[in-house]
């Protein structure tokens, strides 16, 4: 997360990240995803994608493993 927020150059994005994740936000991290994963690498946190009226709209995970979209 340190270097997810370092490295983020969205001002918005970056703002969502220094507020950290919310209880259940950690809860499955902890309980599905590290047990069936065994990693968080390519996992993105605060994922933001534009909505079909031009607005923000952040996913609370996104996995983009490789050049995958």
């Amino acid at each position: 997360m340190t270097s997810q927020i370092a490295a983020e150059t969205n001002r918005r994005r970056r703002e969502r990240l220094e507020q950290g994740l919310g209880h259940g936000e950690m809860e499955f991290l902890r309980c599905v995803w590290y047990p069936a994963v065994g990693h968080f690498d390519h996992l993105y946190p605060e994922w933001e994608v534009r909505d079909f009226a031009n607005g923000y709209r952040y996913l609370d995970f996104a996995y983009s493993p490789g050049d995958a979209r």
